[in-house]
């Protein structure tokens, strides 16, 4: 049962078909009245169909009383906790995942960058991000919250868009012939000792050997230097 509780726990579990369960004797059976008195018990009933195929006539549980002691059959059948818990796990889920996304934008400002592209890229995640949240809390007619996300997404497309380019650009070069790292950091910004740099970036196997006529990736620009 719980195969199907989970892709649906709002599914009738009537008429499901009880597999590898062998329909007893025809004498044997459960009479109308004997059904009736295992489901006041809290125990659930089965039908056997022409064939001799058993199917579920009654799925409960055994609960009957609240917890001021009082009869109640509103979680008697199991549809009922099953799509109560559904719920729950997906609400939890949401705000975990709205925690997350909101964390995430409220760090933006903390990130350190290392080329503009990069800062836009992180805008754009973000603001995706956002957007579904905005688009879901619509839906619900969840005014508030819709509020909140796009003043924070704003905040977060102000602050990327302000700092973005005032960084080093990303660009592409080719050494003529293969050479040290450091000889290709000299030749591009006078300074030998970014050679780790350039061979981190573009995962070379050493550094000192930048393939010739293979395009490299490196920074340029404010904070990335002269190409």
């Amino acid at each position: 049962m719980s195969y199907y509780g989970n892709i649906d726990p709002a599914r009738p579990f009537q008429t499901l078909t009880l597999k590898g369960v062998m329909a007893p004797k025809q004498e044997d059976r459960f009479t109308l009245q004997e059904n009736n008195l295992l489901l006041f018990d809290g125990i659930s009933t089965h039908l056997v169909e022409a064939g001799g195929v058993v199917h579920v006539q009654r799925l409960i549980t055994t609960y009957t009383v609240n917890a001021q002691g009082a009869e109640d059959i509103s979680y008697l059948d199991v549809n009922t906790p099953l799509t109560r818990q559904s719920a729950n796990q997906a609400a939890l889920v949401s705000l975990v995942r709205r925690t997350a996304i909101i964390e995430t934008a409220r760090l933006a400002p903390t990130v350190d960058f290392a080329y503009s592209q990069e800062a836009f890229d992180h805008r754009d995640a973000i603001g995706d991000l956002l957007d579904a949240e905005m688009d879901a809390a619509s839906t619900t007619g969840d005014d508030s919250m819709f509020t909140a996300f796009r003043s924070l997404r704003a905040a977060v497309v102000k602050d990327l868009n302000g700092r973005a380019p005032k960084l080093a650009r990303l660009i592409e070069v080719t050494a003529n012939v293969t050479e040290p790292a450091l000889v290709t950091a000299y030749r591009l910004y006078g300074d030998a000792s970014r050679g780790d740099e350039i061979a981190a970036r573009n995962r070379l196997r050493h550094p000192g050997f930048v393939p010739g006529g293979v395009g490299l990736e490196v920074l340029t620009g404010r904070g990335g230097g002269n190409v």
